[in-house]
């Protein structure tokens, strides 16, 4: 996508957190469905991912008519269907949606919620959502994402299942709404996907592609393809918690356990550190290292006053003392002004050069 004025921001922000290259990630902690209906436990998870320093906790607002349509053909038969069955009992009801953002508040965490309905927008709203999200089932769902763009938030669209044409459509759907505040995160819609279905890789294409905020929404296990992603420069991570992995809703199974997202979030910090600017340049303490681990030109064996400076008369020895060993071409065939002890270093004061 070619960059103009109307193409999507290099740089957005997320409440009081700027997000885009050069920005520590932003990282958001998945609750999603893993409150299993108890609005007690959505608040407990919420103190936790705060707690283990997520920068955001974000829930999921869909409601099973919403999302599914109740029966399904089997056999010639309409039945009901099971997948409905199962989200009926993981909705999350807008009246917790107050209590929850207040809980976010309370302990200084973003609070978002995927909405999977024009009509979900509308709720998040009158909770100061910060942004919106938009699943990777939906980044077709134009009528979705025109509604989340309009609000004039940032729009954060997973890619799962997606190619890259589909992609470009999304983002000119946020565009078109007058809203340039477009973040993607490449995802696997796999749960979990193999390593060699991750193709992180695929970061690098879409921030080129588009020029906006990339990142990963991650359901393999562990945090190593968060890591690599940050290493591909990923500013936005989004990966799925839990309380209990051997809980029985859907999403439990693959989620990390709180103190795991703490030790993504340290991880994280330790590789955004360890990426610096990326100038290649002597760091501060490696200056000794500069003198002890490079060689100098010294005297091989003794060099009297006036003797024409020949190869044989010379080694190259650490420390770094006299003259730097790159310069030895320079050196052979000069003069020697003073006589020189084996083992001497050469100065450049002491040669004669025509």
């Amino acid at each position: 996508m070619k960059k103009t004025k109307d193409s999507p921001a290099h740089l957005f922000k997320i409440g009081s957190r700027e997000i885009g290259p050069g920005k520590p990630a932003y990282l958001i902690a998945e609750i999603g469905s893993n409150h299993d209906g108890s609005l007690e436990r959505a608040q407990l998870m919420i103190e936790e991912c705060a707690r283990a320093g997520a920068d955001a906790v974000k829930f999921q607002s869909f409601t099973a008519d919403g999302l599914f349509i109740s029966r399904t053909l089997e056999n010639g038969l309409w039945t009901e269907h099971p997948v409905w069955k199962v989200l009926k009992k993981f909705e999350l009801p807008p009246a917790w949606l107050p209590a929850l953002a207040a809980c976010a508040r309370a302990n200084k965490v973003d609070f978002m919620s995927t909405p999977f309905e024009p009509g979900a927008v509308e709720a998040l709203e009158k909770v100061a959502s910060p942004a919106y999200k938009i699943a990777s089932g939906d980044m077709t769902y134009t009528t979705l994402i025109r509604r989340a763009a309009r609000t004039g938030k940032p729009v954060l669209i997973a890619t799962g299942t997606g190619e890259l044409a589909e992609t470009r459509t999304a983002v000119r759907t946020v565009l078109a709404a007058g809203n340039r505040q477009v973040g993607l995160f490449h995802c696997v819609s796999l749960y979990p996907p193999r390593y060699d279905e991750m193709n992180l890789r695929a970061i690098a294409t879409l921030a080129r592609e588009f020029g906006c905020p990339v990142g990963l929404s991650d359901h393999t296990p562990g945090h190593d393809m968060v890591l690599g992603a940050i290493a591909l420069g990923a500013t936005l991570v989004e990966k799925h918690v839990t309380l209990d992995r051997a809980l029985p809703g859907p999403d439990h199974p693959y989620a990390l356990l709180v103190d795991e997202f703490a030790a993504l979030v340290r991880a994280v910090r330790t590789m955004e550190s360890a990426l610096g600017d990326g100038v290649k340049n002597a760091v501060e303490r490696e200056t000794p290292e500069r003198i002890l681990a490079r060689r100098g030109l010294y005297a091989a064996r003794p060099i009297v006053k006036g003797a024409q400076i020949t190869e044989k008369m010379i080694k190259a020895r650490r420390p770094a003392r006299g003259i730097p060993a790159d310069q030895i071409d320079l050196l052979i065939g000069t003069t020697a002004n003073r006589s020189f002890e084996q083992d001497t270093p050469l100065t450049w004061d002491d040669i004669a050069r025509e």
